[in-house]
């Protein structure tokens, strides 16, 4: 994912952050996790409002599901779930080179997570083998969703903003 997608995911997810501020998610932390064929923080367990208009580079290279649901389970290791409830966002246009181990770590994540009712939201973009991520959402237990456009996808972040409530903590990971 790049050019015009990349910008409208980086407005829709600062949309997203601005939303959830003024529904009362002033508590919530927000990390962003962005991958290829690596991952990369680009924040941490920030609070929304740290988080608003963060500048999140496009690096490119790939897809691995695998190196992004890595570093999202480091992440979800280190979240207070007596504090804080998990939320996770995956966003990707669907072309992973790496589909049988990223379906494993997905399927890890939620054994190791379902216990504090992590909410997933799966959300793929555009038209690019997508089946691979219905079955990441199946094997995570979250929902998918596509979506063709950036009115679509700035709906859908609006959607993901109203089902999440106060102290959860969200963690965006998308493709870079």
């Amino acid at each position: 994912m790049h050019g015009q997608p990349w910008t409208n995911l980086l407005y829709a997810c600062n949309e997203f952050t601005i939303n959830r501020l003024n529904d009362g998610g002033g508590s919530d932390l927000v990390s962003y996790v962005t991958f290829d064929n690596n991952s990369h923080i680009h924040c941490e367990a920030k609070t929304l409002k740290e988080s608003v208009g963060i500048k999140i580079p496009f690096s490119g290279g790939g897809t691995c599901f695998q190196q992004g649901s890595l570093v999202a389970n480091e992440i979800l290791s280190r979240n207070s779930f007596e504090q804080f409830k998990a939320a996770l966002s995956f966003f990707s246009d669907g072309h992973p080179n790496d589909i049988e181990a990223g379906i494993a770590l997905a399927q890890y994540i939620r054994s190791n997570y379902a216990k504090y009712v992590l909410k997933l939201f799966v959300v793929g973009f555009g038209r690019v083998n997508l089946s691979v991520l219905k079955r990441v959402a199946t094997k995570m237990g979250g929902e998918y969703r596509q979506v063709l456009d950036a009115n679509a996808l700035r709906s859908e972040f609006q959607r993901i903003a109203a089902v999440l409530r106060k102290k959860e903590a969200s963690l965006a990971l998308m493709e870079a």
